[in-house]
């Protein structure tokens, strides 16, 4: 049960740590951990339950306290407790296969490497075809899970917003998201203009993003999607990859 675990999350944080930076102490920032760090910014206040931040200071004391997250996780590390925030999965559905171009695949393992301290696996699954694809995108709407395809009409963002849309995405689709890349044509009609499903049922399509309004192959598009959702990890970390 839900209260069980949280006796247990609280024996979890009794051991000692380093210091703390700031107010909030290592059994709230653990909490955080446990809920896969989604709280609102403006929602969770140390020393007030229930209380909100103002607008001026929730932005940054967010960012400090996703800071000290990261330290609780790597200090648990070192105490050889895995972490305690709820795994996050992003699946990359492609058209095609795999590149024949070894540093391509290269770069993508590097990413999901480094990906892993971060609590989030990304795989990706390859589609013989249009149909092949389209019938991947129901099955995950079908379990609730966030889609969001890729296409150059898409939405144009900075790292920052994508950062933030990354676990709104996967808020929403209950820490399962999907990228969905078209083969050398690009997307299929279904999953771009209309509703569709390959059931005949009515749905919306997915929210588009773009990544560039330069053209890449699909495959060099999903080493620069994967390296876009670790650049988002680092950001909410705090750390210095991103300047």
């Amino acid at each position: 049960t839900a209260e069980r675990e949280l006796d247990l999350l609280r024996n979890a944080v009794a051991v000692e740590f380093p210091p703390v930076p700031s107010a909030v102490d290592y059994q709230q920032v653990a909490v955080v951990a446990f809920l896969g760090c989604f709280q609102k910014p403006n929602t969770f206040h140390p020393g007030h339950r229930g209380g909100t931040l103002s607008n001026v200071n929730h932005h940054s004391f967010h960012q400090r306290l996703l800071r000290q997250k990261h330290d609780c996780d790597s200090h648990l590390s070192k105490l050889g407790i895995t972490s305690l925030s709820m795994a996050m999965k992003v699946n990359i559905r492609i058209v095609g296969r795999k590149s024949s171009e070894p540093w391509l695949e290269e770069g993508v393992e590097m990413y999901e490497t480094r990906l892993k301290p971060s609590n989030l696996q990304v795989e990706t699954t390859w589609h013989k075809d249009n149909s092949a694809l389209i019938k991947g995108v129901d099955m995950d709407r079908s379990k609730n899970h966030c889609v969001v395809c890729l296409d150059p009409n898409g939405l144009q963002t900075t790292s920052e917003v994508f950062c933030d849309k990354l676990y709104e995405w996967l808020e929403d689709g209950g820490s399962r998201l999907s990228f969905i890349i078209g083969g050398a044509e690009g997307l299929p009609n279904e999953l771009k203009y209309t509703s569709y499903s390959s059931s005949g049922k009515q749905s919306q399509p997915p929210p588009m993003i773009s990544l560039s309004t330069l053209t890449f192959t699909h495959q060099f598009a999903r080493l620069l999607l994967i390296e876009q959702i670790y650049r988002a990890t680092e950001i909410r970390k705090g750390s210095g990859y991103h300047k």
